[in-house]
């Protein structure tokens, strides 16, 4: 009962605030005091988490700073939107944040780092939407940097954008102020040197980046995102034993081995520009050993297939992963094509609908079941047809969609469709005699002889 007489005995913030309102008209009690009084009152009640009535004590604050001083008081703005942000109004913060972009000539940091984080983590809609965010997000974290040049998120993720936007130099001077600051960005700007032609410095950073984040796991030790950064400092330097054994230290689990499978794909592209082309299979193949999805593996193993000898390699080795189960999508999409350019493609259209069941989807995929489906055995060239327009729709640019379906198209007697894609994919196409043959039989099927004559020609020149 104590605690209940208590409570009922304490005067209500509504009693209170009537008594003092009284006051000030009376003229009885400076408005300076009273500030000062709301100021302990929100406090509290922010403590006590009574948001609405915080909310109501910060908006009498305001008024009275306007009236004291003539200006908006940044940092009461500021718990306002602390305040609106615990009640989920995100409209109220979003105002608040812009009036406080008005104080002052370059705006209030708080409000600046508030939109960047804002626009970073913001999706958008379209590709205007997505030139929009971009062009905010810079101006503010530009903005941040310019009052705060020791924020090193903000640099970091600045530099980021000047690296999208193609400014590789502007990139490196915000990461060159952050490393200088934080050692273990020397590991984002050795990358960027070591892509710029500047190994010695590059290297340098790395090994700088390298000893900052091994002292930090001494203290962490088994810290997943610390031992990655390890690595990938290892890696870049060229190091990809000792990368792969300070992987090796983390317990395993699926992320670890998504990250073994990058590694070693990044391993093979060191053996490819040494011309090590078996070393670069076997690590490729690694690559998807570890992690049977991973679409960099399969994209640079795909290129690889143009080769017999290679292919009669990783035919039985597929095989071997397939058995193992698993996510298995990319490796049937690999035996399709591998099926496809030994003339196999029925195996071929087999394999591919797998990769596609599997949920191995895009262009590339679509684009060759529906040659394996249009022009192996037992054709079905309505189902190609519809397979190569979902293949047009996802890459609409890449020639050799438009060949296949411009293709499809004549086997279906649909011609005048035929010759627009079969144009289109003529000027990029990596086989023009193919292209050139489809052609003249649209074009004669319309009567139009000289054309169709004209195109054969260029077949006959361009045949192997």
């Amino acid at each position: 009962m104590q605690f209940t007489t208590f409570l009922m005995a304490l005067p209500s913030i509504a009693s209170i605030l009537a008594v003092l309102f009284f006051s000030i008209a009376r003229g009885r009690v400076d408005r300076t005091e009273v500030k000062l009084w709301y100021d302990r009152e929100a406090t509290r009640l922010v403590r006590a988490e009574a948001w609405d009535d915080a909310w109501t004590a910060y908006r009498r604050i305001e008024q009275l700073s306007q009236q004291l001083t003539g200006a908006t008081d940044p940092v009461v703005l500021k718990r306002m939107a602390a305040v609106a942000e615990q009640q989920e109004r995100p409209e109220q913060v979003d105002l608040l944040m812009r009036r406080l972009l008005q104080i002052g000539e370059r705006g209030d940091l708080e409000a600046h780092r508030y939109f960047a984080a804002r626009f970073l983590a913001l999706e958008p809609a379209s590709e205007e939407d997505a030139l929009v965010r971009l062009d905010r997000l810079e101006l503010h974290l530009q903005a941040v940097c310019d009052l705060d040049p020791y924020d090193i998120a903000a640099r970091a993720h600045l530099a980021e954008l000047r690296l999208a936007n193609g400014d590789r130099e502007g990139a490196i001077g915000h990461l060159r102020f952050v490393a200088e600051k934080e050692p273990a960005a020397g590991f984002p700007l050795g990358r960027l040197l070591a892509a710029a032609g500047l190994n010695d410095e590059a290297h340098a950073w790395f090994v700088k980046a390298e000893q900052a984040i091994a002292a930090k796991l001494e203290r962490d030790r088994g810290n997943f995102e610390l031992t990655m950064q390890l690595a990938g400092c290892r890696a870049a330097d060229g190091r990809y034993d000792q990368a792969l054994r300070t992987i090796e230290t983390l317990p395993r689990s699926a992320d670890l081995d998504r990250q073994k499978g990058l590694l070693f794909v990044a391993w093979s592209e060191d053996r490819r520009r040494a011309g090590d082309e078996p070393n670069r299979l076997r690590l490729l193949t690694g690559a998807i050993g570890f992690d049977p999805g991973c679409r960099p593996a399969i994209e640079a193993l795909l290129s690889m297939t143009a080769k017999p000898d290679v292919r009669n390699e990783l035919r039985p080795q597929l095989a071997d992963l397939v058995a193992r189960g698993g996510e298995t999508g990319g490796i049937h999409f690999l035996l399709g094509t591998i099926a496809a350019l030994d003339g196999d493609l029925g195996g071929s259209r087999v394999h591919l609908d797998l990769a596609v069941a599997a949920g191995f989807r895009s262009a590339v995929v679509l684009n060759n079941l529906a040659w394996s489906t249009a022009f192996g055995p037992d054709p079905d060239p309505e189902r190609a047809l519809a397979l190569a327009e979902e293949a047009k729709r996802l890459a609409p640019d890449v020639p050799e969609v438009r060949g296949t379906l411009g293709r499809i198209l004549g086997v279906l007697g649909r011609h005048a469709e035929a010759v627009i894609e079969l144009e289109r994919a003529l000027a990029g196409s990596s086989d023009p005699a193919i292209i050139h043959r489809s052609l003249a039989d649209s074009y004669a099927a319309l009567g139009q002889e000289a054309l169709a004559e004209s195109h054969r020609k260029q077949a006959a020149d361009r045949e192997p």
